[in-house]
């Protein structure tokens, strides 16, 4: 869990890219050894993003953010079997999302967190300029991890 200011260093980023999944914005751009990512949903509960060489939830590296007040909390999980999400460092993997922020506004819960280009570990992808992979995009109308979603989409994308 990690406490971090308001939207501060990452809200200088320029995205370079984005999609819309039934209301959920995602944005993401390249930086020299990261992805940077922001998420925008309806809720204001817990939004997600997974990534996944296919088109499936198990195997799923999930990074999970809820915000709290002023507090964020962010997991990085990965989905070890349906219904199954383990915290990756409980499996024995490194924490891969940094600069985490977020805020909660008009009903609408944003997020930004960065995650490495080269995976650490076998729970993380590689995440290369022009390859293809699926987001899995989620958000709950409650911050805790465990309630289950009121939206989830996966879509490929070009990264």
């Amino acid at each position: 869990m990690k406490t971090i200011s308001m939207l501060a260093a990452l809200s200088l980023i320029s995205f370079s890219s984005s999609i819309t999944v039934r209301d959920m914005d995602i944005r993401w751009t390249e930086e020299e050894a990261c992805w940077s990512f922001e998420l925008s949903a309806p809720t204001t509960g817990w939004v997600a993003l997974g990534f996944n060489q296919k088109n499936d939830i198990v195997q799923t590296n999930l990074i999970m953010t809820a915000v709290k007040g002023e507090a964020v909390n962010a997991e990085d999980f990965y989905v070890v079997g349906f219904g199954n999400p383990q915290p990756v460092a409980k499996l024995g993997g490194e924490i891969a999302a940094s600069d985490v922020e977020g805020e909660e506004k008009n009903g609408r819960t944003t997020v930004r967190f960065s995650i490495p280009k080269k995976a650490g570990d076998q729970y993380h992808y590689d995440l290369k300029a022009g390859d293809e992979i699926w987001f899995i995009c989620a958000y709950s109308r409650a911050d805790e991890f465990d309630h289950h979603s009121m939206m989830r989409q996966h879509v490929k994308v070009k990264l």
